[in-house]
């Protein structure tokens, strides 16, 4: 996602920056977690790290499905078309860390 979001600097710096930062937050917070498990324990990541990973897999998500971000695969990227593998993949990393996409009727969070 960060060579996704970095092909994106000259078009809206502003908003790839947000997403790389995001992403950096969520990687470090990811391996300070990792490093530090001892016995193949089952992790604990804490919310914050969550919050940074939900955002920066459904910044991509959306940006792929919407074809603001070129995607790898060379394949044209609409709402309602299937998805690729690539977004098929991060849908599912993002209900690994407890996200999902929102309907496209559906209204945000914060507005129900």
């Amino acid at each position: 996602m960060c060579k996704l979001a970095t092909g994106r600097i000259g078009n809206d710096p502003a908003d790839a920056a947000g997403v790389l930062t995001d992403a950096a937050d969520a990687i470090v917070g990811i391996g300070a977690e990792l490093r530090t498990n001892e016995d193949n324990e089952p992790l604990t990541i804490s919310a914050r790290t969550l919050v940074y990973s939900r955002r920066v897999l459904t910044r991509a998500i959306e940006g792929l499905m919407a074809g603001i971000w070129v995607c790898p695969c060379g394949e044209p990227h609409r709402p309602d078309a299937d998805p690729c593998t690539l977004v098929q993949g991060l849908t599912a990393d993002l209900n690994v860390v407890g996200g999902w996409l929102a309907a496209p009727n559906e209204r945000p969070g914060d507005q129900r």
